[in-house]
């Protein structure tokens, strides 16, 4: 059954391609100097794949040009090679590759990255370090997740971010009606202590974002959630143009 709002306020890995910097003749009228920067992140078996593909179909349907992306945002990733061995839902619980992640998304903020292309009006990151630090706060508060939590200024930040969630009974209906469940999915839904434990986490890193929002999916269709979404983006899109093509009026261009 949906809701009449899919989008309620918050209460408090596939490799990049190359950024394009910007030149004098990218800053041109109309054109924004970096894309609208959207994360689609949440638990596992909460529809982030789902989500994130309906968003970005929904806004290249309407003309922008969209970078649909996985994984470590920066170009040339120090770590990206290392990390990338790692099989996703398959990775053990260990609390050095926790910590890896941690770092890798670190070295996002200070590297020129998908962030900064300004060939793409928005970027739909799918899942970012915000899951990792709520993973490791929940599966063993780990160091490292721990301290990101409460910093989350560390890490870089998205002008949207769309947190999914689902109730536990869900997540476990998912889980059984799925063909080949991985060992993460297995883990986050073992119980319901560790679902809140992850949620309570999430929450606190995503503070950083400039704008969030909480959707059900067991109670909003896909379909809806991304539509509404994509209205929401769009006017962040024509703000960032207008406020562009404001600024190179005022610069004399």
């Amino acid at each position: 059954m949906a809701t009449a709002d899919p989008l309620t306020p918050a209460i408090s890995t596939a490799r990049t391609r190359r950024p394009h910097r910007a030149t004098t003749a990218d800053r041109r009228p109309g054109r924004a100097r970096r894309p609208v920067g959207v994360l689609v992140d949440g638990m596992d078996l909460t529809g982030k794949t789902t989500l994130a593909r309906l968003l970005a179909e929904q806004l290249q349907d309407s003309g922008l040009r969209v970078f649909h992306h996985r994984g470590a945002l920066a170009e040339r990733h120090p770590l990206r090679r290392s990390l990338e061995r790692t099989v996703p839902g398959e990775r053990p619980a260990s609390s050095r590759l926790n910590a890896a992640f941690i770092a890798s998304a670190m070295l996002d903020r200070v590297l020129p990255g998908v962030l900064d292309d300004v060939l793409v009006d928005v970027v739909v990151q799918e899942s970012y370090v915000d899951r990792a630090v709520a993973y490791g706060v929940a599966a063993g508060n780990w160091p490292a997740a721990r301290w990101a939590a409460r910093h989350p200024g560390a890490f870089p930040r998205f002008d949207l971010a769309l947190i999914t969630r689902a109730g536990h009974v869900v997540r476990l209906e998912r889980l059984a009606g799925r063909d080949r469940a991985d060992g993460v999915d297995a883990v986050t839904v073992a119980d319901a202590a560790f679902e809140g434990r992850f949620c309570r986490a999430l929450h606190q890193v995503a503070r950083r974002h400039r704008r969030v929002r909480h959707i059900d999916t067991a109670a909003t269709a896909s379909e809806q959630a991304a539509r509404a979404a994509a209205d929401l983006v769009r006017r962040l899109a024509a703000a960032r143009a207008a406020e562009q093509i404001g600024a190179e009026r005022g610069s004399g261009r």
